[in-house]
């Protein structure tokens, strides 16, 4: 998906009315793939911060994105710099030891730890 397309603020769309939040006042902190062409996931909340939201869409042919599933989240994982479990945090740092490797993959980088 490419960030300020058509296609991407449809889905801007989609992810608020399926939250419940005005399109104007949300925060996307991540939208991706769904698992397949026609689906995506995005983690949005309020500007206020107030509350954090998974919202499952699908492409439906003659009408567009539609939100399919609402998750409310109690943490905001896409909003704190990547953290691994047990692992200590300083600010939004985490200190990890071992090699990090990345790769691309078509929903984003995928990070693996050795």
């Amino acid at each position: 998906y490419e960030k300020g397309s058509v296609d991407w603020q449809e889905m801007e769309k989609a992810l608020a009315y399926g939250a419940g939040i005005s399109q104007e006042g949300m925060n996307v902190y991540w939208l991706g793939n769904g698992g397949s062409p026609d689906t995506a996931v995005g983690t949005i909340s309020p500007s206020d911060n107030s509350s954090t939201y998974r919202v499952y869409i699908q492409w439906v042919d003659g009408e567009g994105w539609k939100p399919t599933k609402l998750e409310k989240l109690q943490t905001n994982e896409k909003n704190q710099g990547f953290c691994v479990p047990g692992f200590p945090r300083v600010g939004n740092s985490a200190f990890l030891h071992g090699r990090i490797n990345r790769r691309k993959s078509s929903d984003g980088i995928l990070i693996r730890f050795d």
